[in-house]
């Protein structure tokens, strides 16, 4: 047995043991763990893409190949996390690796519906695109397409397909002499279909197939920067027209097709006069079609208030929305739509 102040040194020495061990353990459950941040990879051959990523501590998964018409074959076309984000060392990083850009002939779709055609060449890497023009045949049914079938196309080239309107929709008028404004407003993201221009060329079709002529603000398939609110009003004031008509779509979830009315402040009275009729004939063609159709007064719109002409804009919809979005794809929904449009500019300025 151990007493005295030998003991107290002893007892001393366990407790300073137990203390620092505390400490230690403490240390070691605070100390922050390793991470690792993913490098950027698209673009980069699939044997350095692992070479960098092992190197680092990381494993490189190959989830599939998949056609690319920017990525060159055996490159990275994808991957999963992006670049920047922090892992922990021996996790995954999973990338798609380009086969390079398909080179092939053009399927043959004519004949088919819109809808299977358009899927039918999306499978291969394709952009689709459409106009309508009035045929005897189906309506939605595919009647031509550029290039034709049978050429050499590569993946991610565009094809226009023309798409049959039924023609008994569409009542005759006379609007000879009667001169139009069509603004179709570029699309909020650049990257989204051109719905405005669509609609705008084919009530386009309709006018002038009965007599009327079009000035159009814009180049179907032109939405750059360089197409101004500026430069369009310009083109409308210069093209002494009887009306004008905007085509737009809502940047944000606003749902539903709006009619923006000529703003009372700032109008010349005449143009106000003129442009109310418009509206009034417009909304009753337009609402027994369209689920749900609304008014408002627009406001900061250049070309629709610095143009000098009656007129309204048509906001069609917005993406954001999974009902227009829908609307948006069905060719039969804009052919109605066009033919409403139609319609109320022939009741209005048709030669009775």
């Amino acid at each position: 047995m151990v007493d005295g102040p030998r003991a107290r040194i002893v007892l001393l020495s366990a407790g300073a043991l137990g203390l620092l061990v505390a400490v230690v353990v403490t240390a070691v459950v605070l100390l922050p763990r390793r991470t690792i941040r993913v490098p950027e990879l698209v673009g980069v051959s699939r044997a350095q893409a692992e070479s960098r990523v092992e190197a680092l501590g990381l494993r490189l998964r190959v989830r599939d190949t998949r056609f690319s018409s920017t990525v060159p074959k055996d490159a990275v076309a994808s991957q999963d996390p992006t670049s920047g984000v922090l892992l922990a060392p021996g996790a995954d990083v999973t990338v798609d690796i380009s086969a390079g850009s398909d080179s092939f002939s053009l399927p043959d779709v004519l004949g088919q519906d819109l809808d299977a055609a358009r899927e039918s060449l999306r499978t291969r890497g394709l952009i689709v695109v459409f106009s309508t023009a009035v045929s005897d045949v189906s309506s939605g049914t595919v009647i031509a397409s550029a290039p034709t079938p049978g050429s050499a196309v590569a993946t991610g080239d565009t094809i226009r397909l023309t798409v049959a309107a039924d023609a008994s929709a569409v009542p005759a008028a006379d609007l000879t002499g009667v001169a139009f404004v069509f603004d179709p407003a570029p699309p909020p993201d650049p990257a989204e279909p051109d719905v405005g221009m669509d609609v705008a060329t084919r009530v386009s079709a309709l006018v002038t197939a009965a007599g009327a002529t079009v000035t159009m603000t814009r180049i179907s398939g032109v939405t750059s920067l360089a197409v101004t609110p500026a430069a369009r009003t310009l083109l409308a004031k210069e093209a002494s027209a009887t009306a004008l008509l905007g085509f737009s779509l809502a940047p944000s979830s606003l749902e539903g097709m709006v009619l923006m009315i000529m703003p009372p402040a700032g109008s010349l009275p005449e143009v106000l006069a003129r442009s109310g009729p418009l509206a009034d004939v417009m909304f009753a063609s337009l609402a027994p079609d369209v689920s749900l159709i609304s008014t408002i007064t627009a406001s900061g719109d250049m070309v629709l208030t610095g143009s000098g002409l009656p007129g309204l804009r048509i906001r069609l919809g917005s993406f954001a929305s999974d009902s227009d979005a829908r609307s948006f794809a069905d060719v039969r929904w804009l052919d109605i739509v066009a033919s409403d449009i139609y319609r109320a500019l022939a009741q209005l300025y048709g030669r009775q």
